[in-house]
This record gives structure tokens, sequence and C-alpha cells, in this order.
């Protein structure tokens, strides 16, 4: 449309919007050769507006009022090209920073919350829970001799074993508020807002029951022919910020009681 005003017109101004032109093309487009020939498509259009305007009259002079239809459509077409293509930055913009989060936040193999996130999570739970009153269950769990799982059957099916087990944790997540976390090599994290001891301990014993019925074969394992995990829970309301590392450290405690008392088993 600024292309016929231009030409149907001795001087609109109307050349200037196609300055824009480059911009729009590049941002919806990519820096790919397409958008390199339309963009230099679009200034040999435009340097040839310019020659025709000093050198011809107009094709068909247009009458006034016609001019004043043009001006308002084009100004109309750039503010909605603007528009769009701010919507489009934005767009663009949430979904890197969405891929950022992902890369920063996200363990690679399992696709559930690596120990970065449980840093933030954690303080922002604990203080959630300060602020509420409402209890908080922390629950760390271990797959038991994974060493020597992956020595018997390696690292591939060794993937694939947390790959099942991560995904038996996250079917059993209470809510949106609480969060599973891969906190290193076969040990998980799952933090529970407002959740008793008693609720805690029975969702580890349905992911106990679900994992076991997977039936994941372990010859190495000297306590069962499956693969099995401990679990240590630790619950309380906290008063003060440094409950959370005590909360911690008490799971970390009933993971190692677990683990002395045989494996297999929970320990609250």
């Amino acid at each position: 449309i600024s292309t016929i005003g231009i030409l149907f017109q001795q001087e609109s101004g109307d050349n200037f919007y196609f300055l824009l032109a480059p911009f729009g093309i590049l941002v919806f487009l990519g820096l790919n050769r397409i958008a390199y020939f339309a963009s230099f498509f679009t200034l040999i259009l435009t340097l040839g507006i310019i020659y025709y305007q000093n050198h011809f009259s107009p094709i068909l002079p247009m009458q006034p009022e016609l001019v004043s239809h043009n001006y308002i459509i084009t100004y109309t077409l750039v503010f909605l090209f603007l528009l769009l293509m701010t919507y489009f930055l934005l767009h663009i913009n949430k979904k890197m920073n969405k891929k950022l989060v992902s890369a920063t936040e996200i363990d690679t193999l399992t696709g559930v919350y690596n120990r970065r996130k449980y840093d933030h999570f954690s303080k922002n739970a604990h203080l959630h829970a300060i602020s509420t009153q409402t209890p908080l269950s922390l629950l760390i769990f271990d797959l038991d001799y994974f060493k020597r799982y992956n020595d018997a059957y390696g690292h591939l099916l060794g993937d694939s074993c947390l790959v099942e087990f991560s995904r038996v944790l996250k079917q059993n997540l209470k809510d949106d508020s609480s969060i599973l976390v891969r906190f290193g090599g076969e040990e998980f994290i799952m933090i529970l807002t407002n959740t008793s001891n008693q609720e805690a301990l029975k969702i580890a014993q349905k992911i106990q029951k679900d994992f076991h019925t997977l039936s994941i074969e372990h010859v190495r394992s000297p306590i069962n022919s499956v693969v099995t995990f401990s679990c240590g829970i630790a619950t309380n309301t906290p008063q003060n910020y440094k409950d959370f590392s005590l909360l911690f450290t008490e799971a970390d405690k009933n993971l190692y009681q677990a683990k002395k008392q045989g494996r297999n088993q929970i320990v609250a």
C-alpha cells in the first residue's frame, strides 16, 4: 500500500516507512538467507521508488481525499506492524526465559528439577511455612546398591532406571506447591508443603509400592531381586530460618538409619 501511495503521489514521505521493513523481516524470519534476500529486495525497491519520484511525475495523481485516506491506511498499518512486532519480541523473550530456566534448573536426564532449583524453592517454602505456621516435610530417596546396578547392567540401563524412578516420584507429588529434585546421582529430594509426617509417610509408602510393581531386575542387590530404595523423612513447623537446615539434617539422619537397618525401608 505504501508503494502504491508513493507511485501515485509526487511527495508523500511514505518511503520513510520502508526503513521499518528490514527490522520486521529480521525479527520474524531470523538471520537467514531468505531474510537477507528480503531485506536486500526492500532496499532495492526503496531506492527505485526514490529514483522514480526524482525523475518522473506520478502515474496518476491522487485526489486530495484519496491522499488523506492513503495516509490513514499507512499509519494504521505501521501502528499494527509495530504492535505485532512488539508482541512477537515479548513472545520470543518469554520463550528464551523458559529455555534459560530449563537449562539452569532442570535435570537433563530425568526432567525433574536440579539442585539449583532446590536452593531457591526450599527457601521460599520454608518462609511460607513460617508465615502460615504449617508443617513442612522433606523426603530423601536413595536407590539401594545403585553403583552395583550400573556395574552389572551398564550406565544406559542405569539412566533408564533413574528416569523410571523419577517418573514414579513425580506421579506421587502431592500438588503444584510441592517439588521433586534430583539432588545428585541416584539421590532425590521431595519437599511437601503443608504436609504432616504421617501424610509424608503414606506418600513414601505409595511410592515404594508403585516402584516395586515395575520390578526392575537387580541381580547384584543382596537384599532383593529388583531395584529398591531407602527413604528418610523429616517434618516440622518451622519457627525461624535455621530450622530448615535442621529439617534436612534430620531427614538425612533418617535415611542413614534406613540404610543401617538393612535398606529398602522408610524411616520417618
